[in-house]
């Protein structure tokens, strides 16, 4: 697989010291793209970043901020630098060359509505400037072992805040698109007050992972890819970068065949009264999202 890098388009509205919106209106279509990095000047941190949002075909694909992608990226292993923020749709820590290659937007196989970013500035910025590069997959995306295509696959982060005012057990809404089903990659908790205290996840009754402490869940996700962060906390059910342990949100029937989205249950344990934004990873098609 060989790659190469690309300047994308002059960000518009990049203001050096105030609050607005700068936009990437209509990034280059005709490419595979592994990853979109923005690139941070003067006093400019990830930290300043109210809102990111990337648009592929009218869908928010992505919605996160600057601080947020930073955990998540710190999460999975991934290099640290202050001056550089990724958007990685291809996932690195993958064990295989095609689960590498997974998530990739296809813009050449396949032409969307529209492609564009935008980069909400909470105006803490001084003497800032704003670039951005992408990360090019000069090669096809592969078949699956069905012979079908990924090309229509992409990595989404959809965003949720879930409020509650007392310590307890409760059923969280996770977003994961629609009933024609999506692969769950992660779940990401940001939890500012530090009450998550034990995580579970049901689907159909079964336990796909009982109501355990996280700090168990987190030590076995350690031990080879991953890094747990302060106040955050994800549901990882491919630590060891294996995409086909993924959840499938949807129902199947005596064929295999899938019949709908099953009955998913989230499960949060509070310790007390708190706010958690989830971030669900998402493998999906626009249609689904």
């Amino acid at each position: 697989m060989t790659i190469k890098i690309m300047e994308l388009p002059e960000p518009q509205n990049v203001l050096a010291a105030a609050a607005g919106t700068a936009v990437i209106p209509r990034i280059p279509q005709g490419f595979i793209y592994k990853a979109i990095v923005l690139v941070l000047g003067g006093t400019f941190v990830a930290a300043d970043i109210s809102e990111l949002k990337l648009r592929l075909g009218g869908n928010v694909i992505w919605d996160t901020t600057g601080a947020d992608l930073a955990t998540i990226n710190a999460y999975n292993s991934l290099g640290a630098n202050a001056s550089f923020l990724p958007m990685h749709f291809a996932d690195r820590t993958a064990k295989t060359p095609a689960g590498e290659r997974f998530g990739e937007i296809d813009t050449k196989n396949l032409t969307y509505s529209d492609f564009s970013l935008e980069v909400k500035l909470d105006g803490t910025q001084t003497g800032a400037t704003l670039k951005a590069f992408a990360v090019i997959d000069t090669e096809n995306k592969p078949m699956t072992a069905d012979g079908n295509s990924t090309a229509s696959i992409v990595r989404s982060l959809v965003k949720a805040e879930h409020s509650r005012s007392a310590a307890g057990v409760f059923d969280l809404d996770i977003p994961v698109g629609s009933d024609q089903g999506n692969i769950v990659r992660a779940v990401h908790f940001m939890d500012p007050s530090d009450v998550l205290t034990q995580y579970g996840l049901k689907k159909d009754s079964g336990d796909i992972c009982d109501l355990l402490p996280v700090e168990w869940l987190e030590f076995v996700q350690d031990e080879v890819l991953r890094t747990s962060q302060a106040n955050h906390f994800c549901y990882d059910p491919q630590p060891d970068g294996i995409q086909a342990n993924g959840i499938d949100t949807r129902r199947f029937n005596d064929a295999g065949q899938p019949v709908g989205r099953g009955a998913m249950r989230w499960r949060a344990g509070y310790s007390g009264s708190g706010v958690l934004t989830s971030y669900s990873d998402l493998y999906g098609t626009v249609a689904t999202l």
